[in-house]
């Protein structure tokens, strides 16, 4: 139960300060916690689709925000 709360927390963070994020043009939302090293995605529907801790930390999160960022 603690990860999937930590999931929910993540993905209804604001960003700003500790939280990175960005939406993509097909409407999916992203998030990584600098400080945890938490990384998170959401469908445009709304339900989490990815959550979990990238080895490469923030090289993971900036690689997904040249990827699919806008």
């Amino acid at each position: 139960m603690a990860y999937y709360n930590r999931a929910v927390k993540l993905a209804e963070s604001q960003v700003g300060g500790k939280i990175m994020g960005f939406t993509s043009k097909q409407g999916w939302t992203f998030r990584f916690n600098k400080v945890t090293g938490e990384f998170l995605t959401t469908h445009p529907n709304g339900h989490i689709e990815t959550f979990f801790r990238p080895k490469s930390g923030i090289d993971y999160f900036l690689k997904q925000v040249k990827q699919y960022g806008q």
